[in-house]
């Protein structure tokens, strides 16, 4: 695209990362891991410390990460039927919730 998108290249790279990581999986089964979830979880928090957001003590990152999938109807796709709006889409879900890849 020219020009390119006006989004954070290291977050598009880790999105991609997960994303692709094992391409005939559904992006639920791919966020899904302990690894993947252990990584937002971290950086939800950091975020949410940064912007002085409180976090509920019982929060859940496989439910959350699961709701943002549902909303925008992603969780059911595979990253190799997907296109580069429908990544820019989801990173869009992602990062509107406070999950960063970074």
């Amino acid at each position: 695209r020219n020009p390119p998108p006006p989004i954070n290249f290291k977050e598009w790279d880790g999105l991609l990362r997960i994303a692709f990581n094992r391409k005939n999986r559904t992006l639920n089964a791919s966020f899904s891991t302990s690894s993947v979830q252990g990584l937002l979880e971290k950086n939800y928090r950091i975020h949410c410390s940064c912007k002085s957001i409180p976090v509920a003590d019982d929060f859940k990152v496989k439910e959350k990460i699961a709701e943002v999938l549902a909303i925008e109807g992603f969780g059911e796709r595979r990253a190799r039927s997907m296109s580069v709006d429908d990544f820019l889409s989801v990173l869009e879900a992602f990062n509107s919730n406070g999950f960063h890849f970074t």
